[in-house]
């Protein structure tokens, strides 16, 4: 269960990225995640530093379509998900998410 890749496979899975690029986004959304949950504060670095290496960040994709190959994610259990979120760089924490939830964050980015 890394960090970006449960948005990130979905996005691997629908369009035509390299895993790399699909992880980079997803971990750009799952810091936008973080701080709708966390309050995460540091988004900004993090994507600061993904674009530094020539990485995507922000994509415009359909929500909805991702989000129904996510739903499948192996780390789905019933109505839930264990999501990878960070409290601050460097601390990753595990949260189990209610798929609504999710699906109400992902839909406000």
């Amino acid at each position: 269960m890394n960090f970006g890749h449960t948005l990130g496979h979905a996005l691997e899975n629908q369009y035509e990225l390299a895993h790399g690029q699909a992880i980079s986004i997803g971990m750009t959304y799952a810091c936008n995640i973080s701080k709708q949950i966390n309050g995460f504060k540091e988004t900004g670095r993090v994507v600061n530093v993904l674009e530094k290496y020539g990485l995507p960040t922000y994509a415009k994709f359909d929500k909805n379509k991702v989000f129904n190959v996510l739903k499948m994610d192996k780390k789905r259990e019933r109505k839930e998900i264990s999501y990878v979120l960070l409290e601050k760089i460097g601390k990753g924490v595990i949260k189990t998410i209610s798929l609504d939830q999710l699906e109400k964050n992902i839909q406000q980015l």
